[in-house]
């Protein structure tokens, strides 16, 4: 049996401290890929998630304008974090990376700061939710601890047990590992919650 080809198209950088509390910001949280996963994020509380088609610009537009005006309402700044490939299998990596482009062109498009785009890896996001041995687990593994912890934020930030798709359930997990953010709190320039 012939292997795919593996591109490895990320280098890893040492992150920021987190903050003590969780950042006075907007903050839309992507899992991207075709089918995209995102969740806004206010002042550390889940506002929102959804699952959308990242190839369709009124929807990857929409969702974007969203988390600007809520940022907009509250008078607070607003950032962009992308889930990026670390590598992989070449054509699923390169069409991840295409996913990646497309949300961050849209940012863009709407008038947003590029310093306000933070990309992250799954191993740079997952050990501030799963734990530090969470790159070594196999992908059902953290599909099923995305699910179970997603479904406890959304239960406990929104007051809702519905069942959450999986691209949305990653989102939210990235999301709620940018919180205490280090890097956006430099990039942003916001206060801490209270």
């Amino acid at each position: 049996m012939r292997c795919k080809p593996k591109l490895f198209i990320r280098r890893r950088r040492k992150p920021k401290l987190p903050t003590a509390r969780p950042l006075n910001a907007v903050i839309i949280a992507i899992d991207a890929a075709k089918r995209s996963g995102a969740s806004l994020w206010l002042a550390g509380k889940l506002s929102r998630y959804a699952e959308l088609n990242a190839r369709a610009p009124q929807e990857r537009l929409a969702l974007l304008r969203s988390g600007i005006e809520l940022a907009a309402q509250h008078g607070l700044p607003c950032a962009l974090v992308i889930e990026v490939p670390y590598g992989g299998h070449q054509s699923a990596a390169l069409s991840l990376t295409a996913s990646c482009a497309l949300w961050g062109d849209s940012w863009l498009q709407l008038g947003q700061s590029q310093a306000h785009v933070l990309e992250l890896t799954a191993g740079a996001w997952r050990p501030a939710v799963f734990g530090k041995g969470s790159a070594k687990l196999r992908r059902e593994t953290v599909r099923k601890l995305e699910s179970v912890v997603a479904g406890q934020i959304a239960a406990a930030d929104l007051g809702t047990a519905e069942p959450i798709g999986a691209d949305a359930a990653a989102a939210i997990c990235i999301g709620f590992s940018c919180t205490r953010s280090g890097e956006l709190h430099e990039a942003l320039g916001c206060s801490l919650k209270h």
